[in-house]
């Protein structure tokens, strides 16, 4: 042995030793790269991710937990979780969790880690969880139900000559969500996925899948929505104007009390469009009566089928009349 020492050294000594580092790194990775393909048994962990469900009125506090377990596998499967846990993060529903209530406090739940373990099993892939090392306790807190509106994500575009008639019409309008007050009390709507219309020419229907909301369990419902499409074409229409807001003990006199909306009326509504259906106000509320004051004027309503592309004018004169005693 002494022998075979003092040759190496010798043939170090007249070789340069940095030649041999090369070979001796990819003779270190062959090795290791072997060694990962044989299957060991060791401790390792696992990312437990609990799913709230809507039939429970109680669901878990903590969504994700970590699970200390021994558990047989490949060098390398096991190297990959150590590395990228999150990858072989196990999903389970609280419904198929086998637990029962603590016998001290009800909102306790106490899983059973060999029937946990089983179910690991039955989820994961490459990796065999042969035991939990540690007991898992569930905290849960009640949940609460709201119905809450539904709004539609959609981003729409019509075809040339083409235009959307009236909002869009969803079904369900509005859906029951289930989570703690104070997320629900905040809650205003749920949304839906978004979703882009382009080049459309007549009426379309379709549906959408709600849009997750983190600590809100939503039904699994799909939104059906109707976009009524209708071919336009353009129209003038004179319309009166109101005055809004106008002083105690005065009447408004404006000038002009005309305009001229060109609007785009979709063919269906095309007989039916007449002055009454549209309301223009000039607001006076700011104004002061004894001045000829000018204020902007301002479309408050339109009938359905119709989008107003001009008006014209923009802005009236206002001159305030006071009444007689007692014509208010």
């Amino acid at each position: 042995m002494r022998r075979l020492y003092d040759h190496i050294v010798s043939f170090l000594k007249k070789n340069n030793p940095t030649m041999f580092l090369p070979f001796l790194v990819i003779a270190l990775l062959l090795w290791y790269a072997n060694k990962l393909t044989h299957s060991y048994t060791t401790d390792t962990r696992l990312i437990l991710n609990i799913e709230d469900s809507y039939k429970r009125r109680e669901n878990a506090v903590k969504k994700q937990y970590t699970l200390d377990v021994s558990a047989t596998a490949d060098g390398y499967v096991l190297l990959k979780n150590r590395l990228m846990p999150r990858n072989h993060a196990v999903t389970v529903n609280i419904d198929e969790l086998p637990m029962s209530p603590s016998d001290t406090n009800r909102r306790f739940y106490i899983v059973d880690i060999d029937q946990l373990a089983g179910m690991l099993n039955a989820k994961t892939s490459g990796i065999t969880v042969n035991k939990l090392l540690n007991s898992l306790v569930i905290e849960v807190s009640p949940t609460e139900i709201k119905q809450v509106p539904v709004v539609a994500d959609l981003s729409i575009n019509c075809a040339r000559q083409y235009m959307q008639v009236g909002p869009v019409k969803i079904e369900p309008a509005t859906v029951s969500v289930k989570g703690s007050k104070s997320i629900l009390d905040t809650l205003r709507a749920v949304h839906t996925y978004p979703k882009k219309l382009e080049n459309l020419f007549e009426p379309y229907k379709g549906s959408l899948r709600l849009l997750p909301i983190e600590g809100v369990i939503l039904p699994d419902v799909r939104i059906d929505f109707f976009v009524d499409i209708e071919q336009y074409t353009e129209m003038d229409v004179v319309v009166p104007v109101r005055a809004k807001g106008v002083p105690a003990g005065y009447r408004a006199i404006l000038f002009p009390d005309k305009v001229t909306v060109r609007c785009n009326v979709g063919e269906k509504s095309y007989d039916k469009i007449v002055p009454e259906n549209f309301i223009i106000e000039a607001d006076c509320t700011e104004s002061n009566a004894k001045d000829r004051t000018k204020v902007k004027l301002v479309v408050s309503a339109t009938p359905v089928g119709v989008k107003i592309i001009k008006m014209d004018p923009l802005y009236a004169d206002v001159l305030f009349e006071k009444l007689p005693p007692g014509a208010e």
